[in-house]
């Protein structure tokens, strides 16, 4: 996008030399904003920022699909099984303090099912990881006392025939 840095008159504003930042170098100056945007695409690319935005949104759109398949398919049926239908109203009252205890165990029991059908979704989409090969079979030196392999007639540190 931009081929060439702005001329000085351009850039903002030239900051003194600091010693303590040592890595960065000791005079930092403010670079032309045609940098600036490189460098943040540069981050963007290397953080990998748009494929985390993309998963947040894919995320909130499936925990709404869930949601709503709970609230819709699976709390009605919850709601039937109890002996009163309107559960979630449901308050313990000690002296002037209502506590909602209805609602809690509404948003508790969808929590569970939520995470349930995360856990079943992210097993479908998860390969398990593949078990590390074993480690090749070794022995000791008896002369040395290193290891080495246990196919080994001469040991590779003191040259000892075995």
């Amino acid at each position: 996008m931009c081929a060439r840095p702005l001329p000085n008159s351009q850039k903002f504003l030239t900051l003194p030399p600091r010693k303590h930042l040592g890595a960065l170098g000791g005079d930092l100056e403010w670079r032309s904003t045609c940098t600036m945007w490189e460098d943040f695409k540069k981050f963007l690319e290397k953080a990998n920022v748009v494929g985390l935005a993309l998963a947040v949104i894919v995320g909130g759109a499936a925990g709404g699909l869930v949601k709503a398949m709970s609230d819709d398919f699976l709390m009605p049926i919850i709601g039937a099984a109890l002996p009163d239908g309107d559960w979630r109203k449901y308050t313990l009252d000690v002296g002037s303090i209502k506590f909602g205890v209805g609602d809690f165990v509404g948003v508790f029991i969808n929590f569970a099912i939520i995470s349930f059908i995360a856990w079943q979704i992210g097993k479908l989409f998860m390969k398990p990881e593949p078990p590390a090969p074993p480690a090749p079979p070794t022995k000791s030196c008896p002369f040395c006392v290193s290891t080495i392999p246990a196919a080994a007639t001469r040991c590779a540190h003191c040259t000892s025939q075995l």
